[in-house]
């Protein structure tokens, strides 16, 4: 199955998300010459026209946007932050209904505070994030590891093969592609307790959290057929805490193995890793 980034669909998709905006806008625009939307009676107190609950429905339909996003963007991820969601959502909800039983219908500026919150909340969540692969970035694993040192049971290193090759013979664009590709692939075999890290350049890594070996060996054997079947190739290498090792002794250990790995697939594809 093809991984490969459409460009021209998050255009389309960036595109649409202006639709229900403009549309709001050209709805308010009318109050200078029709009062379909909203106008001022002659003591000056605002009135609502037919059109005038616009600006809710708008509101809320990019509240319910954020919260498809998000939830897609922490799906099967870590339980906190997951909950993180939920609660701003149901922050979200009784601070409207507050609002409209004891301060008036100020539905609107409960939904700008919280979507400011929710966007706040979903920038500080891309500080992790590999901008690429939209895998969880070097910063995240050194976070992650440190906050969980005990539950990482294994450690696997990935690197591509022939990337060099790609940029020189293709451009870097295809390079990117590539990695983009790649980095679904890592991506689909993430979950709870299994995630995948693009650490820079060609270098991705994957952690297991409190899995066994066979779990373990199943989700590196699915990720390389999917790696094949897009037609790339990665070398992998991973450490298995037996007993009292550290995180930093499976890294060193999966780092070790995964270069055993590239330098017998450069030996028996005959090909000079210096030059792929």
């Amino acid at each position: 199955m093809s991984c490969r980034l459409q460009t021209h669909d998050i255009k389309h998709r960036t595109w649409r998300l202006w639709i229900p905006a403009l549309v709001n806008l050209a709805i308010n625009l009318t109050a200078f010459f029709s009062p379909i939307a909203f106008s001022f009676d002659q003591e000056y107190h605002f009135v609502r026209g037919p059109l005038g609950y616009s600006v809710f429905i708008v509101g809320m339909l990019y509240m319910a946007q954020i919260l498809m996003a998000t939830w897609h963007r922490f799906h099967e991820r870590k339980r906190s932050e997951r909950w993180i969601l939920i609660l701003c959502a149901a922050a979200c909800i009784i601070a409207s209904v507050i609002d409209a039983l004891y301060w008036g219908i100020r539905l609107n500026d409960a939904i700008m505070i919280s979507s400011v919150f929710f966007y706040m909340f979903l920038r500080s969540h891309d500080n992790r994030l590999d901008p690429l692969t939209s895998l969880e970035n070097r910063f995240a694993f050194y976070e992650d590891i440190q906050r969980h040192p005990k539950s990482v049971s294994a450690i696997a290193s990935l690197d591509m093969n022939g990337l060099k090759h790609i940029n020189d013979t293709q451009g870097h664009a295809e390079g990117d592609r590539a990695l983009a590709e790649i980095g679904r692939c890592l991506g689909r075999a993430d979950s709870r307790n299994t995630i995948a890290y693009r650490i820079g350049g060609d270098e991705f890594l994957i952690v297991f959290l409190q899995q066994d070996k066979a779990a373990v060996e199943k989700t590196i054997a699915r990720v390389r057929e999917d790696v094949t079947r897009a037609g790339y190739s990665v070398s992998v290498g991973c450490a298995m805490r037996t007993g009292s090792e550290s995180t930093d002794d499976l890294l060193h250990e999966s780092d070790r193995k995964m270069y055993e790995d590239k330098a017998a697939y450069y030996r028996q594809s005959g090909m000079d890793r210096r030059r792929n």
